[in-house]
């Protein structure tokens, strides 16, 4: 909650908890839990996989609004987009 305050408004708390993910050691532990998840890699065949790009796959998501991060400190805190 204090790593969102630091960006946003009070008022917008409840959209913060709705839309709060989760707190993660990185970004791409974040990519990898969520994949895991939703079992969105398991289409892809195993022996493509290690050729993954998590960094990438963030990004794109980030652009086109599905996922927001903030990094604070050695923490990364994630939220669906807005």
């Amino acid at each position: 909650v204090n790593a969102y305050l630091n960006f946003f408004d009070i008022n917008e708390l409840e959209m913060l908890c709705e839309r709060y993910l989760g707190e993660f050691e990185s970004d791409t532990d974040f990519v990898h839990y969520w994949l895991e998840e939703t079992g969105e890699l398991q289409s892809v065949n195993e022996s493509l996989r290690s050729y993954f790009d998590a960094e990438a796959w963030l990004r794109d998501a980030v652009l086109n609004g599905t996922f927001n991060y903030l990094r604070v400190g050695d923490k990364t805190y994630v939220f669906t987009g807005w």
